[in-house]
């Protein structure tokens, strides 16, 4: 909503919901429109894809109050998120892992 308000733009909010597969369902029934990411669309070709031009973005948080307390998959998703995070953002300047 937000960002609607930030471009100047009106939305009427009729329903709300959260399931990838339940907003592409309500679209493919003309019942409204949604800003997803591009991985959800995959298998929607059949759909009208507007890509955004606004630099859009969403803050993500991790946090843990002791590593070695962690389960085993806690750490090895941990791990894992601070390994692959700066392969994957190498291009963006707006990452930053921060330990309290």
């Amino acid at each position: 909503m937000k960002t609607f308000q930030n471009l100047g733009l009106h939305v009427q909010i009729k329903h709300k919901v959260y399931d990838d597969f339940t907003i592409l369902a309500m679209i493919r029934q003309n019942l409204g429109i949604s800003i997803l990411y591009q991985n959800a669309l995959s298998d929607y070709d059949d759909l009208c894809l507007i890509p955004i031009q606004e630099n859009l973005f969403r803050h993500v948080g991790i946090a843990y109050n002791n590593y070695d307390t962690l389960s085993y998959a806690g750490k090895t998703f941990l791990d894992f998120i601070l390994k692959k995070t700066p392969e994957i953002l190498k291009d963006k300047d707006s990452f930053h892992i921060i330990k309290i």
